[in-house]
């Protein structure tokens, strides 16, 4: 099923992200992970394709699997900075062989030694020539607080319209910290005519080191300071996580951004989950925040909750 179908079904989504195996023998276990995660039915997975496209030759395998075995719609990352056209299309001609439709289309990071075939320099470029390859649904990413390589949030926002006049069907955030900050994007895009579907990306708190050295890669969370690392800090180590949601767990903070009243741009209860470490006590206490029935443990109608 194509994403932008999904999307547009009006109801609340949850993804995960899961990170393709850097090395052959840690493939079993990457793809136990993925199998955990997909008997939670989620809306859909997205697979990455690693740093200068390294882990690429496992996220198509990790794609098929998602889909054939477990049923879950799968999302395959491509980047193209480090990769040739030839390299490109076939990637493409593999996902189209495997039924796979959907496809998040990334510049990727340059090798540190700046060494690239120069063949592609923005996404926008491949996204146009996914566009041509077939009849792919095509994702994007966006920067709430702009790309680290951006001259300022407004250049990089047109960038973000390159991308969709390209072709792309929905976009993705990177992750935020400040519902503020997502609220401003959103209305800042959509002034500029930039309507396809917004997913929020978020990574829950279950590493409080782990998320301040993803912010500092990133230049995001700006607003990270001391206080809110200590209460990050609490909330991983005490494994709040496993008790039930509460006024002071930020994810209910950063959840107000995502499900907004009518009166503010949002982006229709679409989350992406980008979770290092799988821990079924997140996904439960997400669904527990998207509709909390009275006396309930579980959402009311909500069937992609796990039950045990």
């Amino acid at each position: 099923m194509k994403i932008r179908d999904i999307l547009a079904e009006g109801k609340p989504t949850l993804s995960f992200e899961v990170f393709p195996p850097k090395t052959e023998d840690a493939y079993d276990s990457v793809e136990k992970a993925a199998a955990e995660i997909a008997k939670l039915k989620p809306s859909f997975m997205s697979v990455t394709y690693g740093a200068g496209g390294g882990t690429s030759e496992y996220t198509v395998g990790i794609a098929s699997a998602i889909k054939e075995e477990y049923g879950v719609t799968p999302l395959a990352h491509l980047t193209c900075v480090s990769s040739t056209r030839e390299k490109v299309h076939h990637v493409l001609g593999e996902l189209r062989e495997r039924g796979i439709e959907n496809v998040l289309a990334l510049r990727g990071d340059i090798p540190q030694d700046g060494s690239t075939p120069k063949e592609y320099h923005y996404a926008s470029e491949l996204i146009r020539e996914i566009k041509k390859a077939g009849d792919f649904c095509i994702g994007a990413a966006c920067y709430p607080e702009g790309h680290v390589e951006s001259a300022n949030k407004s250049v990089d926002i047109d960038y973000l319209k390159q991308k969709v006049e390209a072709g792309c069907d929905f976009v993705t955030t990177q992750m935020f910290f400040d519902n503020s900050i997502l609220y401003s994007y959103l209305y800042r895009i959509r002034e500029k005519g930039i309507t396809v579907p917004v997913i929020a990306g978020i990574m829950p708190v279950t590493n409080a080191k782990q998320i301040k050295h993803v912010a500092d890669i990133l230049n995001i969370g700006k607003k990270l300071n001391k206080d809110e690392y200590h209460k990050y800090q609490m909330v991983a180590e005490n494994d709040s996580w496993g008790e039930p949601v509460t006024e002071d767990l930020d994810l209910k903070k950063q959840y107000f951004c995502i499900k907004p009243d009518k009166n503010r741009a949002g982006s229709k209860d679409k989350i992406m989950l980008f979770e290092i470490d799988l821990n079924l006590n997140v996904w439960r206490n997400i669904g527990y925040i998207i509709k909390r029935p009275k006396n309930s443990e579980y959402p009311e109608g909500v069937d992609w909750m796990p039950k045990n």
